[in-house]
């Protein structure tokens, strides 16, 4: 059962969430309910992943990837990792953004196993086609040797800016994708001045900043904050 307040109905914030959370119930419990929704690349991703498959033919095997928040990193990630055979490994920063992308692969992998790989909660770790992780429960050496170097075909670093810090450093040192490492970020600068390109060979394959975003469409609007008297 789920239930749901009229204020979070009403609410623009919430309103996709519980659309989310809907049809993800009704795909696993009455499928027969839904017709097929097909989701395509859109513009912004098509060009991504045309850049990734020209870079792959140069035999690159990592590359960064740099979109802002809210362009579809997540989806453009599970686009490209259809080219791949074998498991995906997703990598997450943080748990609260973890449901979301594996909502979003559960839309594009609908017939595949999706996996979960967290201090919290394991399930079908060793035989789901994409298994989601949180970096600090992977880079536990008892977990993270239970796994053959080659075990995935692709590995996705989502929030790559993080890369440089010793807790993510063992994880990305450790496997070796036999097809590709992306990295997802839109904020690659670090405060502490770390390079974060360097973990991939300073191989970017796409840029795209927040104004051309804006120019494109992308968000409708701009709010600014106050805080204590500056924004």
């Amino acid at each position: 059962m789920l239930r749901f307040s009229y204020s979070q109905l009403k609410s623009p914030q919430w309103r996709k969430k519980v659309a989310n959370d809907l049809f993800s119930l009704l795909r696993k419990r009455v499928p027969e309910l839904i017709s097929e929704i097909v989701i395509v690349p859109n513009f912004l991703q098509k060009e991504v992943l045309s850049a990734l498959d020209y870079y792959r033919s140069k035999g690159w095997k990592k590359g960064i990837v740099i979109l802002p928040t809210g362009t579809g990193k997540t989806y453009l990630s599970a686009f490209d990792s259809l080219k791949a055979i074998g498991r995906i490994l997703f990598i997450v920063h943080r748990l609260d953004i973890l449901s979301q992308s594996k909502e979003a692969f559960e839309r594009i992998y609908p017939n595949e196993r999706l996996g979960l790989l967290t201090g919290e909660e394991k399930y079908s770790v060793e035989n789901s086609k994409v298994l989601f992780a949180s970096k600090d429960t992977l880079r536990n050496p008892n977990i993270m040797q239970s796994f053959k170097q080659s075990e995935f075909d692709y590995i996705i670093v989502d929030e790559v800016h993080h890369g440089q810090a010793p807790s993510y450093q063992s994880v990305l040192q450790y496997f070796n994708p036999n097809f590709f490492m992306l990295g997802l970020t839109a904020t690659p600068d670090r405060m502490d001045r770390k390079d974060i390109f360097e973990i991939f060979d300073y191989q970017k394959v796409y840029e795209y900043s927040l104004n051309e975003a804006i120019e494109n469409g992308f968000f409708s609007s701009l709010h600014l904050l106050r805080f204590n008297g500056q924004y």
